[in-house]
């Protein structure tokens, strides 16, 4: 079974999850915070048991390090399997757009991380197309990230899942996306009335975390409702920008019904090397600054 299929069924822990917000090419910090949470060791290998950790998507956009953090993940997804944990990574919007041709939040100096350095005749967008190409692994990795998983009784998806897109199930919900994710258009091509890029689909969605509204609350308990899931969480919207809320920090809504962890990890939005832990039901708020935990809520 490949670490795509993990896509098409629910996931039961049987000890901690960890779960890592949007990385926005980060290395050294995504590489900071599966240090200190224990995840690996200092040569960047698995030591974390039977531990899942679930990276929310956006390993692209803004930064200048995607390469390397999807080759970390995709090395760890190997090794946490075969001690008996897991790698989820779900799909972020960035993904998304750079595999259909959408390179405005690629840095120049991420495209030349897939040249040669010694052919300077390199073209750095042809060779980032060349990589990110359904024939080659990292395009074939990225078009098949989950869109959604469930994992014991909590919803997990990039930006946001309203009971539209929920009634596809988890299952017909990855499958559509995913055939999306191999058809070869450009990104602005796209129907808006498809999860790929609806603006309030699982890639898209910021009204279910950016505010309280009554509707959004309904929406919100019909959705884990159809799933029978306890809750949700999410990345996308940085916790700076939520009204309310600060940087470095989780955003709870609806009584801890919605999640937010998207804390703002690339030194765009602060560099806060935080995540959120789940321990018997227990989610605790953890970051690299502190050994003790910021905030502890069931």
């Amino acid at each position: 079974m490949s670490e795509t299929e993990i896509s098409y069924q629910r996931l039961n822990s049987s000890g901690r999850i960890v779960v890592i917000g949007d990385v926005h090419g980060h290395y050294d910090g995504l590489v900071s915070i599966l240090l200190t949470a224990g995840i690996v060791d200092e040569r960047l290998q698995w030591v974390a048991g039977d531990t899942v950790v679930v990276q929310i998507g956006d390993i692209f956009g803004r930064g200048s390090n995607g390469k390397f953090c999807c080759d970390l993940l995709m090395n760890l997804q190997s090794q946490a399997r075969k001690a008996g944990g897991r790698v989820v990574v779900l799909l972020g919007n960035h993904e998304a757009m750079i595999t259909h041709n959408c390179f405005k939040y690629i840095t120049l100096s991420e495209m030349y991380n897939f040249t040669s350095t010694l052919n300077f005749t390199d073209d750095p967008q042809e060779k980032f197309c060349q990589a990110l190409a359904k024939e080659n692994r990292l395009g074939r990795w990225l078009r098949e990230l989950p869109t959604a998983i469930v994992i014991d009784d909590i919803l997990f998806t990039h930006a946001g899942l309203e009971p539209y897109w929920a009634e596809y199930g988890i299952d017909k919900l990855n499958e559509l996306m995913e055939v999306c994710m191999y058809d070869e258009r450009d990104y602005q091509h796209f129907s808006v009335s498809l999860p790929i890029i609806s603006p309030i689909g699982p890639l898209w969605n910021r009204r279910l975390i950016s505010s309280t509204k009554e509707q959004n609350e309904r929406m919100l308990a019909d959705t884990l409702s159809i799933l029978n899931v306890e809750r949700m969480i999410v990345g996308h919207t940085p916790s700076a920008i939520v009204p309310g809320f600060e940087a470095g920090k989780t955003v709870k809504r609806y009584d801890d019904k919605l999640i937010g962890v998207d804390v703002g990890i690339n030194p765009v939005y602060g560099g806060y090397c935080a995540w959120l832990e789940i321990i018997g039901g227990e989610m605790i708020e953890r970051n690299t600054w502190s050994e003790k935990p910021i905030i502890a809520y069931s």
